[in-house]
Formats: C-alpha cells, structure tokens, sequence
C-alpha cells in the first residue's frame, strides 16, 4: 500500500509539468463568426500541425487562418472592435494583446489574397491591416485589403477613414477618402483614385454574409453572434 500511494503523488507532481510545458495559456482574441468550405487554421499556442476551422472556434494572438477555392471565413475579435472576412485562396495572420475589456495593438497581417473589413470607431489605437508592403490604419470604416502575388498592394475604403502607409520606397503615407482606393506597386509607386466599379464589386463580394443561420454563444468578453451554413 506504501509504494502504490506513493507512486500516485509522484503521477500527480509530473503530469501539470507535463502539460504545461512552463507556458501559460493564451486568452482567444478572436472568434469564427462564419466558417464556409475548406479553411483551415493554426492556433497560436500549437503552431505545429493545420487543422479544420469551425464556427465558434476561439483563436488566440498569431494564429493563422487559411481558405481555399470557393471559402470564406468571417473572424470576429471578441472585443467586438471589428470583423475580418477572408476570402478565397487567402493567408491571415491574427495578433493582439488581451486587455480587461479591450484587445490592444490589434494588427491582421495579410501574406495573400483579399480580405474585407468592418471596423468599428476607434478610441485609441487603430485598427491596423498588414501586407509586406504596406500598414493601413483604420479608425471606424469598411472596404477591403488586396495582396496580390505580384506583390501590388490595393486598399479600397467604403466609408469611414483611414490612412495607408508604406513599408517601401519613400515609406510615405496617404490619407484615404471615402470611395476612394489606394493602389500600391511592388516597386513602391502610389496610385490614388476614385473607386472603379470592380473596386466596388471586389468590396460587396468581401463583405457578403447571406444565406447563413444564426446562433448565440457567450464568451468572457460577451454574447457573440455566429452565422453558418448547413
């Protein structure tokens, strides 16, 4: 009886350090609002392996979400500050600090593709949407952010404002009307122009969320809307 009691305390010492591994758990930052065909993610605690993305699922600081062909994926941050729609055949990084009743330095790094966006008023800091060429900070807006893979760079505003500033060339940065869209080339030249009709179509295709049902699910940060298909 001795040995066997004291081989359980033994277990019970080593397993939590085990499981551990001397980190804390990352609070999620962000949640899958809708979740169409094939996208996949990586957690930012376990960056090891790509595994399927549902709605509900929480994502925390540096995740990764993949979509491909004909898929989408809507991401909310769980602060309610604003919502990300990535597009088909799209790469996106997520990163944020969680704060008591904020996410801070909230910044969405897009390696590929087309993702639109629906910002709520910033008090503090913007909302910051990344691509290796160029940052747009927004403050309470919506349009979509384009990296192609000839490394152009497209930011369209819908309304709302906000500011792109380039990683590139001068590294200038360019006030963004509302209905306008700032065209960056891979050898950092800036075009600035009204928005075209396809600028407009490429906008109301990122932000489609119809044909989808509806539930509600609590988190630490409130009640959050889902949307998924059947």
């Amino acid at each position: 009886m001795k040995k066997i009691f004291t081989l359980f305390i033994a277990s019970i010492i080593i397993l939590p350090l085990g499981i551990s591994k001397g980190e804390s758990p990352k609070d999620p930052i962000a949640i899958a609002k809708k979740v169409i065909k094939v996208v996949t993610f990586k957690d930012g605690i376990e960056k090891d392996s790509w595994n399927n993305l549902k709605a509900s699922q929480t994502l925390s600081a540096e995740s990764e979400v993949k979509t491909g062909s004909k898929s989408l994926a809507a991401i909310l941050f769980t602060d309610g500050s604003g919502t990300i729609t990535v597009r088909e055949n799209s790469h996106l990084f997520i990163y944020g600090d969680k704060g008591d009743n904020k996410i801070n330095n909230k910044n969405s790094f897009l390696e590929k593709g087309v993702i639109g966006f629906k910002v709520t008023k910033q008090k503090d800091d913007a909302f910051l949407i990344s691509t290796p060429t160029a940052v747009a900070s927004i403050r309470g807006s919506s349009g979509f952010v384009e990296f192609n893979d000839d490394s152009t760079f497209v930011f369209h505003l819908n309304d709302g404002s906000a500011s792109v500033k380039l990683l590139i060339g001068d590294e200038s940065e360019q006030e963004v009307g509302e209905g306008y869209t700032v065209v960056v080339q891979s050898d950092g030249q800036i075009v600035y122009r009204a928005a075209t009709t396809k600028d407009q179509s490429i906008f109301n295709d990122a932000m489609n969320l119809n044909n989808s049902k509806k539930l509600f699910i609590n988190t630490p940060d409130g009640k959050v809307e889902i949307e998924y298909t059947e």
